[in-house]
């Protein structure tokens, strides 16, 4: 393994990945649960500043800015996190 993703939503996560780094082995039933939940995009639009950084970030074009704020078109968006990791004010999630 070379790299580590932060960002874990559950215990389970926390526990599939703590197993992982001190046993080397994955619990494949467990990751199947893990990696079969369906993730989304979700933008805190209250607190978006309509900086439009996450628009040069994202490769897909899934993102617009409406009326100030910014919106994900989800059909589009492959959840890379790229725009998250470009938000100023950190209010994008991959969920």
């Amino acid at each position: 393994m070379d790299g580590v993703a932060i960002g874990m939503l559950s215990e389970g996560e926390i526990d599939a990945n703590l197993a992982l780094f001190h046993d080397d082995v994955a619990d494949e039933e467990t990751w199947k649960g893990l990696e079969s939940r369906r993730r989304s995009l979700r933008i805190m639009g209250n607190f978006c500043k309509g900086c439009e950084n996450c628009l040069d970030a994202c490769a897909s074009g899934a993102l617009s800015v409406v009326d100030g704020k910014a919106r994900v078109d989800e059909e589009t968006c492959i959840l890379c996190g790229y725009c998250a990791a470009s938000c100023p004010e950190f209010i994008i999630r991959v969920v």
